[in-house]
């Protein structure tokens, strides 16, 4: 029997939540494995490829339970008692809160017995796994704000559906690079969207530990009460890393700051007037009166002045609506710093966080 408090029980079941995906086809992901060992409360879920360990010390017997991740998360949410008491009885998980309840263990169709949850970790040695490098929870939000609108969503690019990490993060979908300006890892790895989500539940002052086993592909991430097994992804050799920073390290002639504000605010407005047949594409133009934003059709035309300028030189072209929209929002400060004068691109350049991030622009006919 575990007693604990609530608002704790809580806190760890929201965290271990995020590891399960939930898929019918794939039953286990809509499972949560609740054990107690040794006065360790362990939560375990996963998304088929990668398993999530939420941890916690308490004070009680072990106990052992799997059961439906969804309707116990969403009861411990709605639990208000101070107190809650977790126990194993009858194949039921028995849940003493604001009142009893019993949600039923899982068992194993072949057996009979109780099911027993697959725990990869069980079979690994955890000392023989490589550190290649460290993640702050910050630097897991940064990459989670300013990288991943940046990430490609087609299986065209299957390495770019990906985050690289080492001297720096990067992810790309060739319309879109951003890079985040802070070592990451020894040896370069990619790692999946699914994992840097789930990391992102991550709270502890102390930095998470990136170490990689030589046997397989294995990717191992240990932080404070958190542990995440998963997958190392292919395609760390051909991303095309020097190309990528040569091209978000190219110099741009011209430079201006405009409000974040006002400027998502324009594209809103903006975005009302990009017809079916407009291609997501809209007007980007930097004048000497500040930076006009059009429709195709010249049915919406905004200037926004610059907070600040220097040595102006008109560049009229065009830019997708969502991909620019997604960057702006994506800036930290309450300025944005713009470059811009290539002739294919600009660029923003966030200092306070590392970030750079560059969008081409679009030839329309």
């Amino acid at each position: 029997m575990l007693k604990i408090k609530t608002i704790k029980l809580q806190e760890l079941v929201s965290k271990a939540f995020k590891g399960a995906s939930n898929n019918k086809l794939k039953p286990i992901t809509e499972l949560i494995c609740i054990k107690v060992e040794n006065n360790l409360l362990t939560l375990i879920t996963t998304d088929y490829d990668n398993y999530l360990y939420i941890t916690e010390s308490v004070e009680s017997e072990d106990f052992y339970a799997v059961v439906k991740v969804n309707q116990f998360a969403k009861l411990i949410a709605r639990l208000t008692s101070e107190d809650t008491i977790l126990d194993v009885a009858n194949n039921s998980l028995e849940i003493k809160a604001n009142g009893n309840y019993r949600i039923p263990v899982e068992v194993d169709v072949n057996t009979g017995k109780l099911l027993k949850y697959t725990d990869p970790l069980s079979n690994e040695n955890i000392e023989t796994a490589k550190k290649i490098g460290y993640l702050t929870a910050e630097d897991i939000q940064t990459i989670l704000r300013a990288l991943k609108p940046a990430l490609a969503t087609t299986v065209a690019m299957p390495e770019y559906a990906n985050y690289y990490l080492g001297e720096g993060a990067l992810a790309t979908d060739s319309n879109t690079a951003s890079c985040y300006g802070k070592l990451m890892t020894s040896t370069p790895i990619l790692v999946s969207p699914q994992v840097m989500d789930m990391l992102d539940v991550y709270t502890g002052e102390n930095a998470i530990e990136i170490r990689e086993f030589d046997s397989n592909d294995r990717l191992l991430f240990i932080g404070d009460n958190l542990t995440l097994f998963g997958y190392k992804m292919q395609g760390a050799d051909t991303f095309a890393v020097d190309k990528l920073n040569d091209y978000i390290n190219t110099e741009y002639p011209h430079k201006c700051k405009i409000s974040k504000q006002e400027l998502l605010q324009a594209l809103d407005r903006l975005s009302l007037f990009v017809g079916e047949f407009d291609d997501d594409t809209v007007g980007i133009a930097f004048t000497q009166d500040g930076l006009q934003l059009s429709s195709r059709q010249s049915n919406s035309v905004e200037t926004l002045p610059y907070i600040e300028s220097a040595q102006i030189e008109e560049l009229h072209s065009y830019v997708y609506l969502e991909m620019l929209r997604s960057q702006v929002k994506a800036q930290t400060g309450d300025a944005i710093d713009l470059c811009y004068g290539e002739p294919n691109s600009i660029k923003f350049v966030d200092d306070a966080s590392k970030v750079t991030s560059v969008v081409c622009l679009v030839s329309v006919g």
